[in-house]
């Protein structure tokens, strides 16, 4: 029986979790009202930036954090405690052995990375979102020691002050110093450092029993394929507009890198729903191997159900958004490819439903060798046929190369005898006809409609009450279960 208790940490963590992602909704208008084109894209890059080199700083910490805890709590919780302190010990080390390589590379690397009408230079901007880097990456290795010592009010306090500074600092700093990166790089790097001095204090409460070498070598072992994975992760999310900065103008990439941070939303949606899944498929793959169940399969089948509903929803929320909070009326061209964008999240849950197959079975390597394909194939489609077709070949490409990335994991799972056996039409046959409408309708049309996306969600409304009609029966009667027996447990 899951007790009241769990389930107030887990909406805790959950929403604590999703600050980060609100904060940067929130700044948005602002940063696109605010400043001028190419400083909007300036600060696009150096955010790309700081993401880039928290991939470094962090070196997969946060996830050795949550497996090593747990082997080591099962020995004695002073040995987790003692642990807890070297996490914070590895993240100084980490931190002055990356800043040093990037203060002395950062100069060549900006003037082979960006084109000289930029002006992206690695001055005080630069340095400033690099160390702004390294505060996220010990705050975000501080949550997930609070999350291991189950301190839920101690996570969430710390996510919500990260989350008041931000928004005051960069609502603030824009305000201050309007069309100037003056305000958004530095309430930044102010706000990220400040919480980061605060959360010092996870780490370093505990007693010092072990030297910050110990172990060293097991945790480099341990960490280093989850960090190749997230560096392919970064150059299949991120490496797109690197790129276009040659072939299309400021105000279209701004146009697609704001249509993208839109769904940001959808992206926090479905990672927030599959963490809560995948709790469950590792405990039946635990027991049972690592196979695709009738009981697996029914928590994605759900998924995906969800999904399909919100992607029309959202395609009809992000518009008014827009009218609402955005005065830039060149934002608005980006509202005609909103339909192709949505596809690239349609058939999202079957990636993390995979990718679960590949962590849980230390396929680390193989994952990260299809996302590096993956990201070459996109950049190479957005090398050759962005010049000759604008914005619609990076939008087209990544939706593209998103498909083939599940064949092929698909394929490379199946190859070393994990393979997938699903309902082919609920997971896949779904998604796929969405996509499909939305590009029948771009192809024909080329322009936003809201009559269209009210109709699609009419339409898959209706097939997915049809279709998934046994899963949300079971969903229900859980649900309806958990509910009572909360109310039970809370009344004794």
């Amino acid at each position: 029986m899951i007790k009241p208790s769990f389930l107030k940490s887990s909406v805790l963590y959950t929403i604590g979790g999703g600050l980060p992602v609100l904060a940067s909704i929130v700044l948005l208008p602002f940063y696109t009202n605010y400043l001028s084109s190419l400083h909007f894209l300036q600060l696009s890059f150096y955010i790309s930036i700081s993401l880039f080199v928290q991939i470094f700083y962090n070196f997969s910490l946060d996830t050795y954090l949550g497996i090593r805890y747990s082997e080591l709590n099962s020995q004695g919780p002073h040995k987790a405690s003692a642990f807890i302190y070297q996490a914070g010990q590895y993240t100084w080390l980490w931190g002055f052995f990356w800043s040093s390589i990037f203060i002395l590379s950062g100069p060549y690397v900006f003037s082979v990375l960006f084109k000289k009408e930029l002006g992206m230079e690695f001055g005080l901007w630069a340095i400033l979102s690099v160390m702004t880097g390294f505060f996220n990456s010990g705050i975000r290795t501080a949550l997930q020691a609070l999350m291991y010592e189950k301190k839920p009010l101690f996570h969430f306090s710390i996510n919500t002050l990260n989350f008041l500074l931000t928004i005051v600092m960069g609502v603030g700093g824009i305000l201050m110093w309007p069309d100037s990166l003056k305000g958004p790089v530095w309430s930044r790097f102010l706000s990220t450092g400040l919480c980061f001095l605060s959360v010092q204090f996870v780490f370093f409460r505990h007693k010092k029993l072990l030297s910050v070498w110990d172990g060293f070598s097991d945790m480099i072992s341990f960490c280093l394929p989850y960090f190749l994975f997230l560096i392919a992760t970064w150059l299949f999310t991120q490496a797109d507009r690197y790129l276009l900065q040659y072939y299309l103008s400021e105000q279209d990439i701004n146009a697609y890198d704001v249509l993208q941070k839109c769904f940001m939303g959808v992206e926090f949606f479905q990672n927030s729903v599959s963490a809560v899944l995948l709790q469950a498929v590792y405990t039946i793959w635990s027991r049972e191997g690592i196979r695709t169940t009738t009981e697996t399969n029914r928590y994605f089948h759900v998924l995906t159900a969800i999904n399909t509903l919100m992607l029309p929803f959202f395609s009809l929320l992000v518009p008014l958004l827009y009218y609402l909070f955005i005065s830039q009326t060149y934002f608005n061209k980006a509202l005609d490819y909103i339909g192709i964008m949505a596809g690239w999240y349609a058939l999202r849950p079957l990636m993390i439903y995979y990718m679960a197959a590949y962590l849980f079975s230390r396929k680390i390597y193989s994952m990260m060798i299809v996302f590096l394909f993956s990201s070459g194939l996109q950049l190479a489609g957005i090398k050759y046929l962005t010049p000759i077709y604008g914005i619609q070949a990076a939008l087209f490409s990544g939706l593209i190369v998103r498909g083939i990335q599940l064949a092929l994991m698909d394929f490379t799972l199946r190859k070393k005898k994990l393979p997938f056996n699903y309902n082919f039409i609920k997971m896949v046959a779904v998604p796929l006809l969405f996509i499909l409408i939305n590009t029948i309708h771009y192809i024909i049309y080329g322009k936003f409609s809201i009559l269209f996306h009210i109709f699609i969600e009419f339409l898959f409304g209706i097939l997915i009450v049809w279709l998934y009609k046994n899963e949300i029966k079971i969903t229900y009667i859980r649900y309806k279960s958990l509910i009572i027996s909360k109310v039970r447990d809370s009344s004794v």
